[in-house]
């Protein structure tokens, strides 16, 4: 079965395709053969050795979707969605290969009305998404809630879904044209990180001075201490990622006169069972419509790395994937 296999780390690591044995499934796993995988940031991460617990995989990918060939979980043929958790292309090897075996509670049915494709790009960044919204005590259907890196796979699944809960998502993006895909999508607040600063933008959009309830954070880095002074008193900030860099500074006057909160969510500090509980809640959102992810691109494993210069490409909008199997993408 043809394996991607990752040789050298760093800025500039280096992969080969090789002709690898198809796994055998232990009790409680499950084989499946692997349709797509999304090379997401969590992998991009590990690939450039940001993260010391990975050290030593030589196979990449958190997430993805295939057919069930043989396991108790599910029968034969069943189109499932993967979630990687903390191990598959964490701590163990992961599934950017044709064939993978799979923890049976790291399966999903991928929903009727989403391709294999589409099913990919769903768990790390829905289970985010929702998992972060959710957090936040006190939301109220009709507050106005804003998002950083709207056009991003994880983004977009905040944007989706705040709306879903009755919330007023307000998206910041990079460029105009990603403006205008969120607009075509039925998002009409939007604010374009290129133009004018985002006090005034906010303005403009809500049609007053005050702020919002909360703000979902996916970009990170200096940008997110000037967050702050948006929110409502009481608001709070949710810093969910850190693509842009690891540091930032606040004002404490910011914080402190306004009451406001700062705290960080990682969806690979989730358990399994917190997994497991919530999913059936994402997959109705995704078969009423209301959460569809977006494929940006697709790539042959040959072509991983254009894959993963197209990640950080700034007209970007929705996931990347690794596409194994070249045939129909319907379920």
């Amino acid at each position: 079965m043809k394996t991607v296999i990752f040789n050298d780390f760093g800025r500039q690591f280096k992969t080969e395709i090789r002709d690898s044995n198809r796994p055998t499934p232990a009790p409680g796993e499950t084989l499946v053969r692997v349709h797509a995988a999304a090379m997401n940031r969590l992998s991009k991460l590990i690939l450039e050795a940001d993260v010391p617990s990975a050290e030593g995989l030589t196979i990449l990918g958190n997430e993805g979707t295939g057919i069930v060939e043989s396991g108790g979980k599910f029968a034969p043929g069943t189109p499932v969605i993967i979630y990687g958790g903390r191990e598959l292309g964490v701590s163990t090897d992961g599934i950017f290969q044709e064939w993978v075996t799979v923890r049976d509670s790291h399966l999903f049915k991928l929903p009727d009305n989403i391709t294999l494709s589409q099913g990919a790009a769903l768990p790390v960044s829905a289970v985010t998404a929702y998992q972060a919204i959710t957090s936040v005590s006190g939301l109220a259907s009709g507050d106005r809630v804003l998002i950083t890196g709207a056009g991003g796979a994880v983004g977009f699944a905040l944007m989706q879904i705040a709306r879903a809960f009755g919330f007023r998502p307000i998206g910041i993006v990079s460029s105009a044209a990603k403006a205008q895909a969120l607009n075509e999508r039925g998002f009409d607040d939007v604010i374009c990180g290129d133009g004018k600063g985002l006090t005034e933008a906010l303005s403009d959009i809500l049609n007053d001075k005050s702020g919002v309830s909360a703000i979902f954070d996916p970009v990170g880095g200096p940008a997110s201490g000037g967050l702050v002074p948006l929110l409502n008193h009481g608001g709070e900030l949710v810093i969910i990622g850190f693509v842009a860099g690891q540091s930032t500074g606040v004002g404490l006057a910011d914080l402190v006169v306004a009451e406001r909160h700062i705290r960080g969510y990682s969806l690979h500090a989730e358990s399994d069972e917190a997994v497991q509980k919530v999913f059936p809640e994402i997959a109705a959102l995704v078969e009423s419509g209301q959460l569809i992810p977006v494929i940006d691109s697709e790539y042959a494993p040959e072509e991983i790395e254009a894959g993963y210069r197209r990640l950080d490409d700034r007209t970007l909008f929705g996931s990347v994937l690794l596409r194994f199997n070249t045939g129909t993408d319907e379920a």
